[in-house]
């Protein structure tokens, strides 16, 4: 007798109980508030030198679905993250020209985004890249757990495909 696994890119949880997994998708970012303020601003490009002018800086607030710290931290270091601050509750860094900052009350919270940036630039695809990076971290997380627990239980996979949306279908040997 056998059994089919499947595991979605977009399934943000995944948990195993009594060999049936169950998975959780939830909306990814939505936006809260925007507040303008300024900020010094250094800048560094072609043909200049390091010069402070005055650049009014944009703060967008959005709640996340982001609560693994671990993934997070991967996600945006292999996004191109300079992370400055990592705390349980707090994980801080720069990507180009948006400066994050992820906070929580408590660690089983998920995180709150706050991004400043210059007005003329639109994080709304730098989140969406991070969302999409986030989801796969947890897919492969998920995956490599899923195979272990297939392994503890002396079963087999009896085959393994990945589609053209990235969804993984597993098919388990349960004799």
């Amino acid at each position: 007798m056998s059994c089919t696994v499947v595991a979605m890119p977009i399934a943000l949880g995944w948990w195993l109980v009594g060999g049936i997994i169950a998975t959780t998708t939830v909306a990814a970012t939505t936006s809260q508030s925007t507040k303008k303020d300024y900020l010094d601003y250094k800048y560094i490009s072609e043909g200049c030198t390091n010069e402070e002018e005055t650049i009014p800086m944009e703060e967008t607030l959005f709640k996340t679905v982001f609560a693994d710290k671990n993934t997070l931290v991967k996600t945006l270091s292999e996004h191109g993250g300079n992370i400055q601050t990592e705390t349980d509750l707090k994980i801080k860094c720069v990507i180009d020209n948006f400066e994050l900052t992820f906070e929580r009350e408590k660690k089983e919270e998920a995180f709150e985004l706050k991004i400043r940036h210059n007005p003329s630039e639109t994080p709304a695809t730098e989140i969406e890249n991070l969302d999409s990076e986030y989801k796969l971290n947890v897919q492969e997380q998920a995956y490599l757990q899923l195979v272990d627990k297939i392994k503890e239980k002396n079963m087999e996979i009896e085959e393994e495909e990945v589609l053209e949306d990235n969804t993984i279908v597993l098919t388990i040997n349960l004799d």
